[in-house]
């Protein structure tokens, strides 16, 4: 996902995982339409920080994971389910 959207915003496909997005010719106004992008295909929060900081396709995915991972960590539990006691 992350790669299909590098493709789409820099117009270009002939890059790898590890290639840095600024080094590919991107830019502050394609940044910010590749940040909207991705946090609207993957639901995470990314910022724009996250791009300087991991710049290349493997970097993003990377911190989509985490984020992702921590909203699910964070998401409120049902407190009305009923759990099931075990005796040890």
């Amino acid at each position: 996902m992350v790669a299909t959207v590098f493709r789409d915003v820099l117009g270009r496909a002939n890059f790898g995982v590890v290639d840095n997005f600024f080094d590919l010719g991107g830019h502050s106004l394609m940044a910010a339409r590749l940040i909207s992008t991705l946090r609207a295909a993957s639901s995470a929060k990314l910022s724009l920080r996250d791009l300087f900081t991991r710049p290349t396709i493997a970097g993003l995915a990377e911190a989509i994971d985490a984020l992702q991972w921590v909203q699910i960590s964070n998401a409120p539990t049902d407190s009305t389910a009923t759990r099931e006691e075990v005796v040890v």
